[in-house]
């Protein structure tokens, strides 16, 4: 195994901790404590930047905040790390480690990774399902427990030791990992690339050892395809104990294995289920949106239609990825298109943009000019 050494140094560089900044406010700066730090971001790049290297980084406990996520109302702690400074730190820890833990990651891990979300994973799957149709012809759906609040901080810390030989870097990331009670805390930023990094060896198993042909994991979500029923539970015994005697982690029991849709050649009927899985309803011929989501967007056009919002718009832009990548036109005909001006919304957004762009490059000017002066 590759080891790395003097990351802390990368981490600590004022140009390193100014993209933090920058990365951190994004679809944020109207917030106060952002604008704060935006307008005098060298105080505190030398803020920060002192606070690491004499490891004065206390990373604050969050309170708790329980949210009913989407339609379906599941349950979700949530903790929101304060901007100034975790977020800051959280962004600039990542980015020194982000080609670090994406090199051995496997390509069909697809949440909340650079360039592979949930349309990444829509496409391998669509092409898996309709060029072959016999070793799609089951399939096993489980997820993992109270995944972020079951992680083994020392399993964690382990995996890390061994692949980062800088004890300062390791300090610094044991404080953002013990900023919780127990597991890792869902909201942190760093908090998915731990996840993602410490299951990338059960990706490996599963596709090495369990020989698994077609296998996605949507972070704790995993969904495997196969020829027989007898083959997809024998995986789903391996994956359990895997995850219980390595991470002691547990599989969720609503776990299932079942038969994917198809049309029998006895009555030309319709059997087997579809695919829910991040956000679509995968069939042979066709992939539509989660029902869930039909909602949110039907809601959002509402709220929009009566109040044109930077973030309302470019939720609505963003839903509008859905709508094109999948076979949903009659969605956008029916409850988008007469309501809301989707080529509006686009000037509406660039615009806003670009006077945002022109007040930092302002800003900027004004900067520079008032350090010139007093350093004559």
């Amino acid at each position: 195994m590759k080891t790395y050494k003097h990351l802390f140094e990368q981490v600590v560089a004022e140009d390193n901790i100014r993209q933090a900044i920058e990365e951190a406010a994004k679809r944020k700066r109207e917030r106060r404590d952002v604008k704060r730090v935006l307008n005098n971001m060298d105080y505190h790049v030398e803020r920060v930047q002192k606070m690491l290297i004499n490891e004065e980084y206390s990373a604050h406990i969050d309170r708790v905040c329980v949210i009913n996520e989407g339609t379906h109302l599941k349950v979700r702690r949530i903790r929101k790390p304060h901007f100034k400074y975790d977020q800051i730190i959280h962004h600039a820890v990542i980015q020194v480690l982000e080609p670090i833990l994406m090199k051995p990651m496997y390509e069909m891990s697809c949440g909340s990774i650079p360039g592979r979300g949930s349309h990444y994973g829509r496409k391998r799957i669509e092409k898996w399902i309709r060029s072959d149709a016999k070793n799609t012809k089951y399939i096993f759906k489980m997820d993992i427990k109270h995944f972020y609040e079951s992680v083994d901080k020392d399993i964690l810390k382990g995996m890390l030791q061994r692949k980062i030989r800088d004890w300062k870097m390791l300090n610094l990331l044991f404080e953002i990992i013990d900023g919780c009670e127990r597991g890792l805390p869902l909201g942190n930023y760093t908090s998915q690339w731990f996840a993602n990094f410490m299951l990338t060896e059960l990706d490996h198993y599963v596709k090495e050892e369990l020989k698994a042909k077609y296998y996605v994991r949507y972070m704790d979500d995993i969904v495997i395809f196969g020829p027989n029923k007898k083959e997809l539970h024998r995986i789903h015994k391996e994956i359990e104990r895997y995850l219980r005697e390595r991470f002691h982690l547990r599989v969720k029991e609503n776990w299932q294995v079942y038969r994917f849709e198809y049309v029998s050649r006895k009555d030309g009927k319709l059997h087997g289920r579809d695919l829910d899985f991040m956000g679509f309803r995968f069939k042979r011929n066709r992939t539509i949106l989660r029902r869930s989501i039909y909602y949110r967007i039907t809601r959002k056009v509402r709220r929009v239609a009566k109040n044109v919002t930077i973030q309302g718009a470019c939720g609505m832009v963003s839903y509008m990825g859905y709508i094109k990548n999948t076979d949903s036109y009659m969605v956008y005909k029916e409850y988008i298109r007469p309501v809301v001006n989707i080529g509006k919304l686009k000037k509406f957004i660039s615009v806003r943009r670009k006077k945002e762009a022109i007040r930092r490059e302002n800003y900027m000017e004004n900067r520079d000019r008032y350090t010139d002066r007093s350093s004559a």
